[in-house]
Order: structure tokens, then C-alpha cells, then sequence
């Protein structure tokens, strides 16, 4: 990257003549350009992990992580970008595409083991298992969302050559349906930007260049906490939401895609509990109540911590290293076989109608704080003793540790009154499923 291509990045970013973002963005890209020439890094070789380019979630697993023939080495992010976009490919070539030295042959349909089948609980297994099999994220789907970044990227990387553009969230991590759309993040520097005004900014300046893409319509800068541009794909429908520099969001992706290899039923119990949320109107942000992120939090410390045997244990302290919060998100490691089997043999069932019972009568919301990160629940007065003077107001009725900045990520469900009515859900779903063994108690009626 020459300073010429600093000097027009510069000048893409001029949006209503602010001086002080174009003097931010070329001070980042500065140092970005010096930080990869003092390190051998050649003019347009961006040196970022095979993270884009992940099999599909629904690829065959083998030894508990998704198996990867073309695993030798780690490819550049950015080496596939193309403008050319194929929607209409058969699972069989995507098979061929992501692993060349694999045989063709039909995708294999997937069935539960039989050794959890028969219970009290083979109903609501049969009924969670027919759910994801039937609305969790296609190989077509994934692979349109893989098309539509890689044309995305082509436009970006004249204009950020040393630019990352992550696919991130359910999409990437295996815990998306056919309904969910593509979260990205665009990462510009490893320097903070201010999300509040630089961010907004240079979603707009980004708005602006995407409105002469033929395929991208129905833009719109969201101003948040996280501020993201929302546009939705022509050719095929997918919704998106484009960020700047949150990291922390592609560690928390990378974290997730691993949980999701280590057990069969962790995505099953996933999709299912944020479909029973959604019909009872209590997973929605911005209605106070509980964020996808944060219900897959809360599924994953019940795997952790509220059944015995655990089906998971954390996987950030199996495996210090791979999920060290001081890494460079370009050295991230993606097919890490994980050594991993859990003793527990619940079925499906089973591990729902516990999740319900023990968020109800066991789980104290008052004293306690949810930690993936530890595989535990935490005392709020430890969670607090390390929470900044200025935060501490963030740890309310539900209260989830980020694994990563340890902040709060269920923050937005603080009012007393919305969160009751999230318990009392909890409480009479639980009530209902103990006494009828039938998920069709806990879905016919919002309680």
C-alpha cells in the first residue's frame, strides 16, 4: 500500500468535509501500513487467517469439529474475492469447491442417535430435531452469504487494500436459519475508532458508494451503541448489517463456531430456544428483553454448568491460547481440532425441559452472573469489584459476563417490569413441558 492509496482513502472518507475523521483515518492506515511493512508484508498480500471460506456448519463432523480436508495452512481472507455471483450451485460442488481433494457424492442426512430417542422426552427431541433440520441455515444459503461478501469486498478493497470484511455472527458461528441475515464487520485498523461519530461516518461515506451497486438496495446507517449500515442483497433477498472495527465481535463468532462443533445437540437446543423466544416475544433487544446472543450464552453455561454430567465445558479454558483476548483477530485459528467428549447423555429433550427448570428454580438472577468464559456462574459482587465506577450500573435484572471485554451483554434487559414478564415465560413454559411432555403446550399461545 502506497501513501498515494493512504492519501485516497483519505479522500473517500471526506464525508460533509470533516477534517478531524479524514485526519483519524489516515493516521490508522498509516500505522497499519507501517506495522505491515516492518513486518515483510508484501504491497496487496493481506496476511488474515481462511475465515470467510469455512466449510458450511452443516458439513459432516468427524472427532468433534468440522472436518476440513484443505486444512494445510491458512489462507488469506481476501484471496477469493470475486465479483462473480452464483447462487444456483448443488451441494455436491460446493463440496468441491471448499475441498478439492474430496469425492463428490450426495450430502448425508442427518438422524438423532438412537440411544437418546427413547424417553419420557421423545417427543419434544423429535420435535426440536424437526425444527433444525427443517429451518437451520442451508448450504445454499451459507454459500450465497460467502457470494455476496466476496462481491462486497471486491468494491472495499481498492479503497481499504489492508482492509479485513469478516462474516460474523449466527451466519459464520453455525447458529443461523434459513430467515437470519449476514452480520459483517469491516475491519479498518486496530486502532479504536469512535463509534459514535467516526463509525457513522464512514458508514455513510460506505452507503454512499453501495447505492451505484446494482445488486444492493434498501440502505440505511442505524445509529446505536454499535452503529451498522443495513442493506438487503437483490439477487437473493439476504438482509445484512455492516460494522466497523468491532472485534470483539468477531472473537465472540470464532468462540461460538467452536461450541457449536463440540456436541450434536448444541445447535438444535440453540435455534430451538431462540424460536420458543421468539414466539413469546422475549428476544428482542430492543424491547428490553433477551438479545440471540445472549440466549445462546445462556444455553451454553446451562450445557456448562446445570446438568451433571456437563455436556460442555469451557472451551476458553481447554484452550488458553486459541482464544487469547491479546491475539491479532488475523491470527485467529479456525479448525483447531478440539479434544473433547462429553459423559452426558441426555437427549435433546431432556436438556430443554432442564434448561427451562433450572433458569427457574435454580439459577439465583439476583446474586448471580452467567460466565461462559469460566464454565460457571459468578458472585455479582466479584463481577463488580473488577467493573469500572462508571459501569457498574450495567449489572441489573439479567446479568450475562462477555466472555471476552467481560461486560454485560444482556445490558438492554434492565427494566424490573419486562424482565418479570421474561421469568414468568420461563416459569410457565417449564410448568407446561414438565406436566404435558409436548412442545405444542409451550407453542400454541404466547404466555
Amino acid at each position: 500500500m502506497s501513501m498515494s492509496s493512504i492519501r485516497q482513502l483519505s479522500s473517500f472518507i471526506t464525508y460533509q468535509g470533516n477534517s478531524d475523521l479524514r485526519a483519524t483515518v489516515y493516521r490508522n492506515t498509516t500505522i497499519m501500513y507501517q506495522q505491515r511493512k516492518s513486518s515483510g508484508y508484501r504491497p496487496g498480500y493481506v496476511q488474515v487467517p481462511q475465515w470467510n471460506h469455512q466449510p458450511s456448519m452443516n458439513f459432516p463432523a468427524r472427532n468433534n469439529v468440522i472436518y476440513n480436508s484443505n486444512n494445510n495452512g491458512n489462507a488469506l481472507v481476501n484471496s477469493r474475492g470475486s465479483n462473480k455471483r452464483s447462487y444456483g450451485r448443488s451441494n455436491t460442488e460446493q463440496y468441491d469447491d471448499y475441498e478439492p481433494n474430496r469425492k463428490k457424492r450426495k450430502p448425508e442426512q442427518e438422524t438423532i442417535p438412537a440411544a437418546v430417542k427413547d424417553n419420557i422426552n421423545d417427543k419434544v427431541t423429535e420435535g426440536i430435531w424437526q425444527y433444525f433440520e427443517a429451518y437451520r441455515q442451508s448450504d445454499d444459503i451459507y454459500r450465497a452469504k460467502v457470494d455476496l461478501r466476496d462481491a462486497l469486498y471486491v468494491i472495499f478493497k481498492d479503497v481499504f487494500p489492508y482492509s479485513g470484511l469478516y462474516i460474523v455472527g449466527s451466519s459464520m458461528s453455525g447458529f443461523a436459519t434459513r430467515s437470519s441475515d449476514m452480520d459483517l464487520c469491516l475491519m479498518l485498523s486496530q486502532q479504536p475508532i469512535d463509534g459514535k461519530r467516526e463509525a457513522v461516518e464512514i458508514l455513510m461515506a460506505i452507503q454512499k458508494c453501495l447505492r451505484r451497486c446494482r445488486f444492493v438496495r434498501r440502505s440505511q446507517v442505524i445509529r446505536a451503541r454499535v452503529p451498522i449500515l443495513k442493506f438487503e442483497d437483490y439477487d437473493n433477498g439476504v438482509e445484512c448489517d455492516l460494522n466497523i472495527n468491532n472485534s470483539v465481535g468477531i472473537r465472540n463468532t470464532h468462540l461460538l463456531r467452536y461450541y457449536a462443533a463440540m456436541d450434536w445437540r448444541v445447535r438444535p437446543l440453540v435455534l430451538f430456544t431462540k424460536r420458543w423466544a421468539r414466539f413469546h416475544d422475549i428476544n428482542d433487544a430492543s424491547k428490553k428483553t433477551i438479545s440471540s446472543y445472549s440466549l445462546c450464552l445462556m444455553v451454553l453455561h446451562y450445557l456448562q454448568y446445570g446438568c451433571n454430567p456437563p455436556v460442555l465445558e469451557s472451551i476458553q479454558k481447554l484452550y488458553p491460547d486459541l482464544f487469547d483476548y491479546g491475539d491479532d483477530i488475523r491470527n485467529l485459528k479456525m479448525n483447531v481440532k478440539i479434544q473433547f467428549k462429553s459423559k452426558n447423555s441426555q437427549s435433546l429433550g431432556d436438556l430443554f425441559l432442564g434448561m427451562l427448570k433450572y433458569y427457574t428454580t435454580e439459577f439465583s438472577f439476583d446474586e448471580d452472573v452467567i460466565s461462559v468464559r469460566q464454565g460457571t456462574k459468578l458472585p455479582l459482587h466479584l463481577v463488580q469489584s473488577w467493573t469500572s465506577p462508571a459501569d457498574k450500573n450495567m449489572w441489573k435484572c439479567l446479568k450475562i459476563e462477555e466472555p471476552f471485554d467481560r461486560s454485560n451483554t444482556a445490558r438492554s434487559c434492565y427494566d424490573e417490569r419486562t424482565f418479570a414478564r421474561v421469568m414468568h415465560v420461563f416459569s410457565r413454559s417449564y410448568r407446561q413441558l414438565a406436566r404435558t411432555h409436548n412442545l405444542d403446550s409451550i407453542l400454541s399461545q404466547p404466555f
